[in-house]
């Protein structure tokens, strides 16, 4: 055991608290693992998994086989399938430390923040703890067991396929998981993903492999204290407007008797309140206080995201007992579910600060099957990419995890509102009085973590359960989805665990641990229509899910539906909707041969767990002229998948305020697969980002070809008029001119207009549709927005051969260089990539008129001309000239 380093990091930790009184140190050296003992699936094992070997903490069982050299990258080709051994055995962790003297401390507690998943904690060979979730943090007194020196602190952890397998059969009922991938993982068409409460995407789903992780997936806490210590804290806003902010505050104290003690609020290190208590053991006081002129935290777009240090302080005659410093932002935030003037519908608005938002984002998975591995600089890169690109909320999915702290630190930071899912999805789960009290814990642990971060204003309930199984509590009464084989007693049981779950245990813990108490029972949900897809035995109104509440809308894509779809199918607030695309070649070299790189291939057909082939080709050869090419059908599957969600966002947009949220599928990646993603694994850029940023701007030109008309809106999200001129502009594809006309605007806030109707025939004359294009520019002020139109289908276009000319320069700012692009005619998605990379430009996949210039940057520290050397690009015209 690496002793000496534990030790001098437990020593550093130590000298850096502000307070002696209470010890935090972590446990996350010096551990090693193995394999509990050789079984059945021993004959997979391709090397020695029985010596004790070093191991990473905060880490995962497949990232620390793949760091000893005992299995290959999990990633590469098809090694996913000679690694589903992994799940079906048992693992055990071990590390031993020095506690020196912190056993002289009143109160010594083991804290795990992640133990994945089914695991039996000893210290010193007592049994301290048996964990049965992921999700949550579990604690152990270890007063009475800990020693000064030679700690052993042991965890084994039981294979939750195996106990899944036992847990199923004696349960007797068939367990419905849709995306657990149970064969693939050898255990034929049993389900047990439902029976452990972990991350549901790790037994394979749709946007993922499978790998069934354990592990200490979030670090361990040594904590020891006298007297007393600050449990938790909780500040909120009752009130708020730019003169004053009336506050909330909730703390959490624990002493080991009965005592007066002093408590401090420091806010950016003034102190605002001062004031005194008696509390013995476990108590929660409440405190009111104001903040005049407060600044403030706005969604991005909005304002300022401004934020706060808070700290409080806990003192007993003038000596310091603890000290907790916590990040916050002001802000007031309502969810406006009012109903429509003739009784058949009601909205479904986020009102931030007064104004009524439109949520422009997406849905966030977790970014990697071994999340351990997410650096605070991917973490990063991904949030501010959205923000980036104009979004003001992500929909964390319930298929995942409740992300790390730093995630929501950042969308604080950024501006991103977040939709928060607890941790159900796509199932139904086997309900008795263990399970409910661990979902209770659960839920309650994860919303006291998390609710200081003003970016959280929903909490719901699950992912799809609702439009998955409609029960039978509800009106119109239809058969439940997938239950049909079931008999009534059954469906009586998942009737009772739904109601049990999602009814009443967690908008219970919501109520209880939050002051804005706002909870969502299930995505989608329309108060009591039917869900999304799958066959029922009758179909409900389709327009009945549009006039309540949140949809999915997965016609596009899921049912083959074409994107003219978006138009007439819209919802109050779209909560899920995507098109699925390829990732760029230089991200596929990553993790397939170059071999596999075909189309159809089996490699890359093995990464692509929905019908990605069969859906790209079904949409190019709809919308585009499918090419020949692999890195053609490549580039033209993310200029589909960005057509087409750009065609959803501008129906979402063009009809606010009956819509108010627009949240594609998905944001980032958790493998290196080709999903619907618009960043994938490596943080690379789709051509979808590029053009949500354009369909996400404040102020944007949103036209929309209607039969012969072309309908012109403008959208604004902006808080007062506008007043600005609008240019129409007619040019064929050499450059030539054909019709101009401008006007003035005046546009009302935060609203979408028809501001003009144009007869195409009569407005185009005798210039050829397949040969023109309609520029609409919008200047108000600072503010400019152009959309290209074009007036035919995309498919029959006539594109020219194209000169396109690149040069490159100095950056603007240091670590960068900067690339002019022009081109002679017009060019139909100019996608510039340097050393076959296109997704990390500052603007990308672009179209551009004749004789226009761009100028796109990219962070790299080569020279100008080294750039220069490495830039190549394609555009749709010589795709369209190669077949």
């Amino acid at each position: 055991m690496n002793k000496t380093l534990l030790l001098l990091t437990v020593i550093l930790t130590t000298i850096s608290l502000h307070a002696a009184n209470v010890i935090k140190r972590p446990l996350n050296g010096g551990w090693q693992f193995r394999q509990e003992k050789l079984g059945s699936w021993k004959r997979d094992s391709p090397k020695d998994t029985v010596t004790w070997r070093p191991a990473k903490v905060p880490g995962t069982i497949h990232t620390d086989l793949y760091s000893g050299g005992i299995i290959g990258d999990p990633f590469w080709r098809m090694n996913e399938r000679e690694q589903q051994w992994i799940d079906k055995v048992n693992w055990e962790y071990r590390t031993s430390f020095d506690a020196g003297d912190i056993v002289e401390k009143d109160s010594i507690c083991l804290v795990f923040n992640g133990l994945d998943s089914r695991a039996v904690i000893t210290l010193n060979g007592k049994k301290i703890l048996y964990a049965d979730n992921a999700h949550r943090r579990w604690k152990a007194d270890v007063k009475d067991i800990i020693k000064e020196k030679d700690n052993e602190l042991h965890i084994l952890f039981i294979s939750p396929v195996i106990e899944g397998l036992r847990e199923a059969t004696a349960f007797g009922t068939p367990i419905i998981s849709n995306n657990d991938q149970s064969m693939l993982g050898g255990v034929g068409t049993t389900k047990v993903s439902s029976f452990t409460r972990k991350a549901g995407y790790h037994f394979g789903w749709d946007l993922t492999g499978r790998f069934v992780t354990s592990g200490i997936w979030r670090p361990i806490e040594l904590v020891a204290w006298n007297t007393a210590k600050l449990d938790d804290i909780y500040v909120y806003t009752k009130k708020a407007d730019k003169e004053t902010a009336d506050m909330g505050i909730d703390l959490s104290i624990s002493s080991m008797g009965r005592d007066n003690y002093t408590i401090d609020l420091l806010l950016d290190g003034k102190t605002i309140k001062s004031f005194k208590r008696a509390v013995e053991g476990m108590e929660t006081l409440k405190e009111d206080f104001v903040i005049p002129d407060p600044r403030l935290w706005y969604p991005n777009g909005d304002g300022p995201a401004n934020l706060y240090d808070l700290t409080v302080r806990l003192k007993k005659e003038g000596k310091l007992l603890d000290e907790h410093n916590i990040r916050t932002g002001i802000r007031t935030m309502h969810l406006i579910q009012e109903e429509d003037r003739d009784k058949n519908g009601s909205s479904f608005i986020f009102e931030i600060n007064g104004k009524r938002t439109f949520a422009k984002g997406s849905n966030w998975v977790a970014s990697d099957m071994f999340m351990p591995n997410v650096t605070p600089e991917h973490l990063e890169h991904l949030v501010k990419s959205c923000a980036d690109a104009n979004m003001n909320m992500l929909r964390v999915w319930g298929g995942a995890n409740y992300e790390d702290d730093l995630f929501y630190e950042l969308c604080d930071k950024y501006g991103i509102l977040v939709w928060q899912d607890f941790m159900f999805s796509v199932a139904v789960y086997p309900v008795n009085d263990h399970f409910i009290q661990n979902v209770r814990a659960e839920a309650d642990d994860n919303i006291k973590r998390l609710r200081n971060h003003p970016s959280i204003v929903l909490w719901c309930g699950n992912n799809e359960i609702e439009s998955m199984l409609q029960p039978f509590d509800t009106k119109p009464r239809t058969t439940w989805r997938w239950k049909t084989n079931m008999s009534q007693s059954q469906r009586e049981m998942w009737d009772r665990a739904y109601d049990t779950i999602f009814h009443k245990v967690l908008p219970a813990a919501v109520e209880a641990n939050t002051y804005e108490n706002i909870y969502w029972r299930s995505s989608p949900s329309s108060l009591f229509g039917v869900g999304f897809n799958g066959p029922i035995d009758k179909e409900p109104d389709p327009k009945f899910m549009l006039r309540y509440g949140d949809v999915h809308q997965w016609d596009v894509c899921h049912r083959q539906a074409r994107q003219s779809y978006y138009d007439e199918n819209v919802g109050r607030f779209m909560s899920e909707y995507g098109m699925i695309s390829y990732n760029e070649i230089s991200s596929m070299e990553n993790y397939l041969d170059k071999n596999d790189l075909v189309f159809k291939g089996e490699a890359l057909k093995f990464h692509s767990r929905f019908r990605v082939a069969e859906t790209v080709a079904l949409y190019l050869n709809w919308y585009y002229r499918m090419p020949t090419k692999f890195e053609d059908i490549v580039y033209m599957s993310q200029i589909m998948q960005a057509d087409v969600i750009a065609h959803g966002i501008q129906a979402h947009r063009r009809n606010m305020p009956w819509c108010m949220g627009s949240l594609y599928w998905q944001i980032n990646d958790s493998w290196p697969g080709d999903t619907w993603s618009s960043i994938d694994y490596y943080g690379k850029w789709k051509a979808l980002h590029y053009a949500t940023r354009h369909n996400f701007e404040p102020v944007a030109v949103l036209p929309y070809l209607d039969g012969d008309n072309s309908e012109i809106f403008l959208v604004s999200d902006k808080t007062e008029s506008l007043t600005g001129k609008m240019e129409l502009t007619l040019i064929d594809f050499d450059g030539k001119k054909l019709k101009s006309e401008k006007f003035n605007v005046e546009m009302p806030a935060n609203t979408s207009k028809n501001i003009k109707t144009l007869n195409v025939a009569s407005f185009i004359g005798d210039a050829d549709r397949d040969r023109v294009v309609l520029a609409c520019k919008f200047t108000a002020g600072d503010i400019q927005h152009t959309t290209l139109q074009y007036l035919d289908s995309i498919k029959l276009l006539k594109l020219p051969k194209v000169n396109i000319k690149l040069e490159t320069l100095p950056g603007t700012e240091k670590g960068t260089v900067t690339v002019r692009v022009t081109t002679d005619k017009l060019a139909k998605n100019i996608a510039v990539y340097y050393e076959g990379v296109a997704g990390f430009f500052s603007d990308n996949y672009f179209d551009m008129l004749p004789g226009e210039t761009r100028y796109i940057t990219i962070k790299t520290d080569d020279s100008p001309e080294t750039v220069l050397k490495n830039l190549s690009y394609n555009t749709m015209n010589d795709v369209y000239g190669r077949l």
